[in-house]
């Protein structure tokens, strides 16, 4: 489903996601040199970035489920006859239970990360905001001009 920008909304969205996975990766090569090889951190900060792909693939997934069912797009999932209100109502219940259950899992996902799994928690933290990191980058190239169509 294309968001209510469009193209440019999908390619802005793709730049999003291009530009976490680098901040990633160079952050965690980074972590590598900075702590002098221990390994450990650096898969923190990738294990913190594979947790803010899963939340960000969830609530994506959900808004548009939810859109799709608010605008009429898409029809239920059990839709086998006529869709009424009880229908859409059931789909859109049921997308926010899987909506919540997710980001129960995105907890315990975490908590295994660091307690038992003993990944250091800032570099989790590191990994998580490289959406931060890419949202910023945006917004600057967007101030600047650097993102509009042809800038290039």
């Amino acid at each position: 489903m294309s968001a209510p920008g469009g193209r440019a909304t999908d390619a802005m969205l793709a730049r999003l996601e291009r530009r976490a996975v680098v901040f990633c990766l160079v952050a965690a090569a980074g972590a590598m040199v900075v702590t002098r090889g221990d390994w450990r951190f650096s898969l923190a900060v990738l294990a913190g970035g594979g947790l803010m792909w899963l939340s960000y693939r969830t609530i994506r997934g959900s808004i548009e489920g939810l859109a799709a069912l608010a605008t009429g797009s898409a029809p239920p999932a059990d839709a086998g006859g006529p869709v009424d209100g009880e229908r859409r109502g059931r789909a859109a219940a049921r997308h926010v239970a899987r909506f919540v259950g997710r980001y129960a899992l995105l907890g315990f996902l975490a908590y295994v990360s660091m307690s038992r799994l003993r990944l250091h928690p800032v570099g989790l933290i590191v990994g998580v905001t490289s959406a931060v990191a890419a949202a910023f980058v945006e917004a600057a190239g967007a101030l600047t001009g650097a993102s509009r169509p042809g800038a290039r």
